[in-house]
């Protein structure tokens, strides 16, 4: 606001040339920034501080008009009122030192009556389109040469929208736009409901005026846009290869089960498809928000989920690799209370069924177990059992499968007396 106060109190602005010009009256001076001329000055209302005047060392000094033609100014060593939609060359000692165009804003001011949306070719999904109804006079400039330009006006268009990271957030929108246009093109439409508005344009703001704000009825968003995030169940036993230690994953050994979040901007989304396919060949359809699914197989899989409405869809996906079996016994083991290898297990990855035997130099069976992720601890019916050989077999058959018959010897050992 200091910086508005501030430009309302300013009467003269002194720019640099070669030498000096004083600009009167209120006023955006531009330098270099449009082609053909070298100063664009826009006046907030041009009155009788309204002027241009020399100040500089000079032998002659000539300034002169021009619209469609060129003219001397009267006054030439004073202060001389300007015009608008008028153009002015400042001669000094001979020499053109500056081409100046002047408009009065005043006479430019935009009226917007209304913001209409509409879809883009009757597809609100991809873009999205605003009507703006109303009055914004077009500012234009023309060089000694003759030659007129359009002066783009910039204009600030808001919306509220929603935003992925981890989770949804709000987001404003800020563009620029130009007008006078007859559509504005949104490539970013809202994912929730908002209202657009314009506001400016820019001169309006730099002049101190209170820009012109437009503000459309409530749009009801109608784009969807859904993340698929993760959770695995975990497994915590070593025994197990690539087991699925940290939930985020979505590979290893199976089976893994997961729930799927599709995390739809809702309520925009309203309908879900959930589809699950293995080696491309479909297995799973269901229409939950989220999904629960149990990877029993070996294989590829894609998860992929459908969020749509009565107009609108988006689809995302993600990739799920399960291993293939793999069983491996090993032949010592050393249950001496040091928590190193001191169970039986088995090392395995993606078993669809496990079942196995313990037994005796007398081909009692000392212990049996269904669960590959456990063991024998070395003890019968609660006290330790003798060191020594001890038989096992184990069948098991694979998620891809694969089924394995396997049986040998394992040795207990004790390198020091369990209490």
């Amino acid at each position: 606001m200091k910086r508005i106060a501030l430009i309302a109190a300013i009467l003269f602005i002194t720019i640099e040339l070669m030498a000096q010009i004083t600009v009167g009256g209120q006023a955006l001076t531009f330098h270099k920034k449009y082609t053909g001329i070298d100063y664009l000055i826009i006046y907030n209302g041009i009155d009788n501080n309204a002027s241009l005047k020399y100040n500089g060392t000079y032998n002659s000094v000539n300034w002169y008009k021009f619209t469609d033609q060129l003219n001397p100014v009267s006054n030439q060593d004073e202060n001389f009122n300007v015009e608008d939609a008028t153009g002015y060359i400042l001669e000094v000692d001979g020499v053109k030192t500056a081409t100046i165009w002047v408009l009065d804003y005043v006479n430019y001011l935009p009226v917007l009556n209304s913001l209409v949306p509409a879809a883009v070719q009757d597809n609100e999904c991809e873009g999205l389109t605003l009507i703006p109804l109303g009055t914004i006079p077009e500012m234009r400039y023309k060089t000694p040469e003759g030659v007129s330009y359009k002066i783009d006006r910039e204009f600030k268009l808001k919306y509220q929208s929603k935003e992925w990271g981890t989770e949804w957030s709000d987001k404003e929108i800020e563009k620029t736009i130009k007008l006078p246009d007859n559509e504005i093109y949104i490539n970013e439409p809202p994912l929730c409901d908002t209202r657009f508005v314009i506001e400016g344009d820019q001169f309006a703001d730099g002049l101190g005026r209170t820009p012109v704000r437009l503000e459309s009825d409530f749009y009801t968003a109608q784009a969807v846009e859904a993340h698929i995030t993760s959770t695995a169940t975990t497994r915590n036993e070593l025994n197990e290869d690539q087991r699925p230690s940290v939930a985020t994953t979505l590979e290893g050994s199976a089976p893994l089960e997961v729930f799927f979040k599709s995390n739809a901007n809702i309520p925009v989304a309203q309908f879900y498809r959930w589809e699950i396919f293995k080696d491309n060949q479909l297995l799973f359809v269901r229409n939950d928000q989220d999904q629960r699914y149990t990877f029993s197989e070996s294989g590829n899989y894609k998860v992929r989920l459908t969020a749509s409405n009565a107009k609108c869809l988006y689809m995302d996906s993600v990739e799920v690799k399960m291993s293939d079996s793999e069983l491996q016994v090993p032949s010592v083991f050393t249950p001496n209370g040091d928590n190193i290898n001191d169970e039986f297990r088995v090392a395995y990855r993606s078993l669809a069924s496990f079942k196995g035997w313990i037994f005796n130099r007398w081909g009692r069976r000392v212990f049996s177990w269904d669960d590959p992720q456990k063991g024998w601890d070395g003890r019968i019916n609660g006290r330790e059992a003798a060191t020594g050989g001890y038989v096992y077999l184990i069948e098991a058959v694979g998620t891809d499968g694969k089924e394995y018959k396997k049986k040998g010897v394992v040795n207990l050992l004790r390198s020091r007396q369990s209490n």
